[in-house]
């Protein structure tokens, strides 16, 4: 989805305000052997539940190929809105709401709207 495709359904809501469910993904295995906390932005959906849905299926997907260094899945919340006067979408806030396994960690997460129209599953 483009950014114009993007901005069309911030553009619906009434108060220009879209809530986005982003499910980010953590890679065990550079997590723990690596060189740091690996995690990025694999997919995000309009639908709370289609996003969950998503999360544990990639989950169990991920310990069945790797039972030791499978795949952390979290889902973030996030506010789009249309900035004032030129009417580009931003990023209003991101907050964590959940981790699909006990070892987790929050981090402050804030994605660009670029990066969240590329992964926008309708």
């Amino acid at each position: 989805m483009d950014k114009n495709q993007f901005y069309g359904l911030i553009f619906e809501k009434p108060d220009s305000e879209l809530d986005l469910w982003l499910v980010y993904r953590e890679d065990r295995y550079e997590t723990l052997l690596g060189d740091g906390f690996y995690i990025y932005l694999n997919a995000a959906f309009v639908d709370e539940n289609k996003a969950k849905e998503y999360a544990m299926a990639e989950r169990r997907s991920s310990l069945a190929a790797s039972p030791e260094y499978g795949a952390h899945y979290y889902i973030y919340r996030a506010r789009l809105f249309l900035e004032p006067r030129n009417y580009d979408p931003c990023v209003k806030y991101v907050e964590f709401f959940m981790a699909f396994d006990d070892a987790y960690r929050k981090e402050e997460i804030i994605p660009s709207v670029d990066e969240i129209a590329l992964k926008l599953n309708v």
